[in-house]
């Protein structure tokens, strides 16, 4: 089975951040999708992990389907 993914892409200030990424998390969710979020170095300290052990990291590596995702 191939997975299918929803990726979040900042834009603008923090408010559209919060608008943006909500609208994507239900996307994912009612599609049944993943969602994956790509976050600026400069805004990790924004973001937390609500369930210890619910987030994975994505590693972008060579083989990754989209190159140069951090703005």
């Amino acid at each position: 089975m191939e997975c299918t993914y929803v990726l979040w892409l900042p834009f603008d200030r923090l408010g559209n951040h919060m608008q943006s990424m909500v609208s994507a998390f239900f996307y994912a969710l009612l599609t049944g999708r993943v969602l994956l979020i790509v976050l600026p170095p400069d805004s990790t300290d924004l973001y937390y992990e609500p369930f210890s052990g619910t987030m994975w990291l994505l590693l972008m590596e060579d083989d990754f389907p989209v190159a140069n995702l951090v703005p």
